[in-house]
């Protein structure tokens, strides 16, 4: 469904690749779905046929049967050869779609045309990460370098990331970075008859001040804005002219707090650099939460439009419970007499890494996260940076605190928890993804 897009939008950043495999974000995502398809669909949590037809449980994990007829932009037919080597090249080490391959050991195109996709088990959850992991052809994929994900951590250059060869309702025309990004319609669709929009270009334009994406949206210049500011909502609603959609998200903010290491890159005690890493203690962790006055973020910076949640998991998703939603309550006293007894009665202090132009807000939270904080002795340095910048910086790790958005794009309970939690061998190569050397602060936008 393409809602999202229509003939000329635009928002706060701009589009991070175009290689299918290279980055897990909401946004760039999105923006690859309208060029690039999966072997199923999700809509409304239910699993439905895409670029396969059907599908059969089997002992090594899956058979998918393929939608005959389906060509790639450049004419290529689909094949299961492509298939397999897609559902591959997203299991590769640099890939970053690591959540949505959980549970998968690998894929082999079989000699009648079907794909075998070999499982660990028969988990169900499995078929909804399926709709996440997009097909590109093999053929091109070789010819340009892009055997493998584009290695976006590392800020590779690569073809894949601003051209593209999917089998998706729109064609990438053009790719101008931070300046214009068009689409065009695919008039060889497979499924062009059950279209939902009459949409025959989209042009994406990133801006990033709030004032000039509002103008540009009120004077007709443009024709959807995904991300208004939230000072500016009541004015969206008094106008007759504009349709305003809002509701809430399968994202939960957080901010994470780097356990894993002993010496954390960015955490100074007494102004010098130390071997003592404080977001060990759970003390330390526990004054920090209870030191955050979620309903004053939730009123000043956030104008009403965000629920505060004690959850990694959304209160949209499967398995969300309020009960394992409720918060510690604010109490700061409490917070400095925790640090007190973990040995920083006079704080310590940190960098807050987050992005500035990723999600509502982003940039605003952090100053009045830092703000609190201040209260309870602990001195924060807020670095916002783009989210082009922000994400390979977290990524490898180059921080001591993050701010992290994660959405239940499976829309169950497993996806944030099988993300966000697991354990880390110091010794061997950092994971891929944030682990459970973090501990959580979590409020849902």
């Amino acid at each position: 469904m393409l809602t999202p897009l229509l003939s000329n939008g635009l928002a706060r950043g701009d589009i991070l690749t175009f290689d299918p495999h290279a980055q897990n974000e909401a946004f760039n995502n999105t923006a690859n779905s309208y060029v690039y398809e999966a072997l199923l669909n999700l809509n409304k949590g239910k699993v439905q046929p895409c670029l396969a037809e059907s599908w059969t449980s089997v002992p090594e994990g899956f058979v998918f049967k393929l939608r005959k007829g389906v060509k790639f932009h450049e004419e290529e037919p689909l094949t299961a050869e492509d298939v397999a080597f897609s559902i591959n090249r997203a299991l590769h080490p640099i890939s970053q779609f690591k959540t949505f391959t959980a549970g998968i050991l690998g894929a082999e195109a079989l000699p009648n045309g079907d794909v075998l996709i070999r499982t660990i088990n028969h988990s169900p959850v499995l078929l909804n990460q399926l709709a996440y992991l997009r097909i590109l052809n093999k053929a091109w994929a070789e010819k340009h370098g892009a055997a493998a994900p584009q290695n976006f951590v590392a800020k590779e250059e690569a073809y894949a990331a601003k051209h593209a060869n999917g089998t998706g309702p729109f064609k990438l025309q053009s790719r101008e970075v931070d300046i214009k990004t068009v689409f065009v319609e695919n008039p060889d669709w497979w499924n062009k008859a059950n279209k939902v929009v009459n949409v025959t270009e989209g042009i994406y334009t990133p801006i990033k001040s709030a004032a000039t994406r509002m103008a540009a949206l009120l004077s007709g210049e443009v024709d959807f804005v995904p991300d208004p500011a939230t000072q500016d909502i009541q004015r969206l609603k008094n106008n007759p002219k504009v349709k305003l959609q809002s509701g809430p998200e399968l994202r939960v903010l957080m901010i994470s707090l780097d356990q894993m290491r002993d010496e954390s890159p960015y955490v100074f005690v007494d102004g010098k650099k130390t071997d003592k890493n404080p977001f060990k203690d759970i003390r330390v962790r526990q004054a920090l939460y209870q030191a955050i006055d979620i309903k004053t973020l939730q009123r000043a910076v956030m104008r009403g439009f965000s629920l505060p949640n004690g959850s990694i998991i959304s209160s949209e998703t499967n398995g969300w419970s309020a009960k394992a939603a409720e918060r510690l309550p604010y109490d700061p006293q409490a917070a400095k007499k925790l640090l007190a007894e973990a040995g920083y009665p006079n704080g310590f202090e940190f960098t807050l890494d987050c992005p500035n132009n990723r999600y509502i807000n982003d940039e605003a939270i952090g100053k009045a996260l830092a703000g609190m904080w201040a209260k309870i002795g602990v001195k924060v340095k807020v670095n916002a940076i783009p989210r082009a910048n922000y994400f390979p910086k977290v990524l490898r790790y180059d921080s001591s605190v993050g701010m992290v958005g994660w959405g239940a794009s499976t829309q169950d309970a497993l996806f944030p928890l099988q993300s966000l939690v697991e354990t880390v061998d110091v010794k061997k190569a950092m994971a891929s993804r944030i682990s459970a050397e973090f501990q959580i602060l979590s409020w849902m936008l």
